[in-house]
């Protein structure tokens, strides 16, 4: 019976040439298209799944002003990441992440590279207990040797060094101020919220306070919002209290503030990059059409044949 069944349809195909052909042009692409939409929809969902943690992780973000005027913030100040690991119960780790604008080009030896603009970062040593980056060299558990150490991905390395070992080489920041690489880190994924080429410790921007302005240290600084906050949570912890803890800690230690500045809530990591700090869409709504649309075309196509 199968064979009669392939018969007649070659024999459809050979009689009707024409319409086979358009059948079998809008099948492809049908299929193709709705394959490489859904191929898409499923790299928007997956970002920072890698992580085996990621149910864990949650970004930390400030809520500011109230009705009309509120607006909720993607950064933190950094003393809440100093404070989440030390006062708040169900708190694991916590971790900053703060991008760095200070240099343009890179030396070694007699290469001069051009940096793009965003991709060097400070970041707490923390950060490599919470998400999993990949370390090709160097310690995970001490990716900062010293202050003037700094990581690099793979792609950075084989800029400046191609096939030589780059642990120990010295990297000059705008050609005079020199960095040692301790580490090497394989190339962030496409699908992390978390991408560098270069990564400063934490400690060397904490140096940036001098203890004479206004904010004497980086940890005692509330009055800036500059720093991407993540934090591990132990799985039954309640994210609410968390956040009203954390804001609790901010009235305490930032006097003469109203109770709307500064309210800190979660965000799962895994809903950063499609939603926007207040919980709107921030690409949400779009992958779902687009999902929609693709099992149409998939439909569609199915139909013809």
């Amino acid at each position: 019976m199968i064979r009669n069944y392939i018969k007649t349809a070659w024999r459809n195909l050979v009689n009707k040439k024409f319409y086979s052909a358009i059948n079998i042009v809008g099948l492809t692409i049908g299929l193709t298209v709705g394959i490489l939409i859904l191929l898409w929809v499923q790299d928007e969902t997956s970002y920072d799944s890698f992580n085996k943690n990621a149910g864990q992780i949650y970004k930390v973000n400030a809520s500011i002003g109230t009705g009309t005027s509120k607006q909720v913030w993607g950064f933190a100040p950094a003393p809440v990441a100093f404070h989440a690991s030390k006062e708040v119960p169900g708190v694991i780790h916590a971790a900053r992440v703060i991008t760095d604008y200070r240099y343009s080009v890179f030396r070694y030896k007699d290469k001069l590279l051009k940096e793009d603009f965003g991709k060097l970062t400070f970041a707490d040593a923390t950060l490599f207990k919470m998400f999993d980056f990949t370390f090709l060299k160097g310690n995970a558990n001490n990716p900062f040797p010293n202050e003037s150490s700094i990581l690099i991905t793979k792609s950075t390395a084989e800029r400046y060094f191609g096939n030589a070992d780059p642990m120990g080489k010295t990297l000059l920041g705008d050609d005079k101020d020199p960095y040692v690489v301790g580490g090497v880190l394989d190339d962030f994924p496409s699908n992390s919220s978390i991408r560098a080429d270069i990564i400063f410790s934490m400690d060397l921007k904490k140096k940036e306070y001098d203890g004479k302005g206004y904010w004497k240290a980086m940890d005692e600084d509330w009055g800036n919002y500059y720093a991407d906050t993540y934090l591990y949570i132990k799985p039954n912890a309640s994210v609410k209290n968390i956040g009203e803890t954390l804001t609790k800690i901010h009235f305490k230690h930032h006097k003469g503030i109203k109770p709307t500045d500064g309210v800190f809530q979660l965000q799962p990591l895994k809903d950063i990059h499609l939603y926007n700090p207040d919980g709107s869409s921030a690409g949400a709504q779009i992958v779902k059409i687009f999902s929609i649309v693709a099992i149409l075309i998939l439909l569609i196509a199915a139909s013809i044949m």
